[in-house]
């Protein structure tokens, strides 16, 4: 989380933008401390049993963060009922955690369950007085969005039919395999996908068939993010530029070729900082494409509370012609 979470209102405000949207009849989880911070979100069960806590403890990383804030939306569910469940979780929680805090959120109110821990004062708030929280310009600056639901976040995804997906659909159909040999088609291939992905002309459906076979092509994608997140590192190039062209590509491709570039987005909007958008991201690569190996490393990432860094330093002492397959990577 790039914000501060300095009290409990501050923690309502800001969750739906760390989550990327609002939650809904939830547990989430604010964990920070010496680590890296992280979001965990699960439904809230009919009622609590061993298998809901299994969930949350597969999301939690291990060692766990020092510091946890507890919030439970109430929707659907009754207050009382989201109550009890929150506070068995609190109890199980408090042995490895420091609870700064414990809020249930529910019949428009903000209530707080803990009186320990710096964020654990008493509170019964109306919610709504939490609209302008000065920590929601925070996370406005910091490029975080916030989507009604999560419904809305995982639909944005989703293909669209319009002339764009025919062509693209057609440019699809009519490519023809490359003349030249295979090392210089590739190296050709990365240079252009390397353009279609940084420069901003409008992306002509030829492009994105050109993104499809780049993401699809580990020796193409690789080389691709690598160069991508160094010139992020340097300032050189934003990653929302890059994702914003990855998710056009992903909506006008056939669901037979958007898994490849679903995954390659779900790894860029980790990078950014935006496990809402990965997660999704890498669901519905997940969906497409079952046999998919990127999109569950990044789930597992996530899951684990990796950084955002983390492929980059995975990647840094690897030379560029072993990512593009060219050579072997020595032991």
């Amino acid at each position: 989380m790039p914000v501060t979470i300095s009290s409990p209102e501050a923690a309502v405000a800001a969750t739906p933008y760390v989550l990327g949207f609002a939650p809904r009849d939830s547990v989430v989880l604010l964990l920070s401390g010496d680590g890296p911070h992280l979001a965990v979100r699960v439904d809230l069960p009919e009622r609590a049993d061993l298998n809901w806590i299994a969930t949350i403890l597969a999301g939690l990383p291990n060692p766990l963060p020092s510091k946890t804030v507890v919030l439970a939306y109430a929707d659907t569910m009754a207050v009382p009922h989201t109550t009890e469940i929150t506070k068995w979780l609190a109890d199980l929680l408090v042995a490895v955690t420091d609870l700064v805090a414990v809020l249930v959120i529910g019949d428009g109110r903000v209530r707080s369950l803990s009186e320990d821990g710096p964020l654990g004062q008493e509170l019964d708030i109306d919610l709504e007085s939490l609209r302008d929280h000065p920590v929601i310009a925070e996370c406005v600056a910091e490029g975080m969005t916030c989507m009604p639901a999560r419904e809305i976040l995982a639909s944005t995804l989703l293909p669209v039919a319009d002339t764009v997906a025919s062509q693209v659909a057609d440019a699809l159909r009519t490519a023809t395999a490359p003349t030249q040999g295979y090392e210089k088609a590739r190296a050709e291939l990365e240079q252009r996908a390397l353009h279609v992905l940084l420069s901003g002309d409008p992306l002509a459906p030829e492009d994105v068939v050109c993104v499809a076979r780049a993401c699809r092509d580990v020796h193409v994608r690789d080389p691709l993010l690598a160069i991508i997140l160094d010139e992020h590192a340097h300032g050189q190039v934003t990653l929302a530029h890059v994702r914003t062209r990855l998710l056009y590509a992903i909506t006008h491709l056939p669901d037979t070729d958007a898994a490849p570039v679903a995954a390659t987005m779900a790894l860029i909007a980790w990078a950014d900082g935006d496990g809402a958008v990965a997660l999704m991201a890498a669901d519905r690569a997940c969906d497409l494409e079952p046999t998919n190996t990127l999109a569950p490393l990044v789930i597992h990432a996530l899951q684990h509370g990796l950084p955002p860094n983390t492929w980059a330093s995975l990647t840094d002492d690897i030379p560029m012609e072993v990512l593009r397959g060219q050579v072997r990577r020595s032991a």
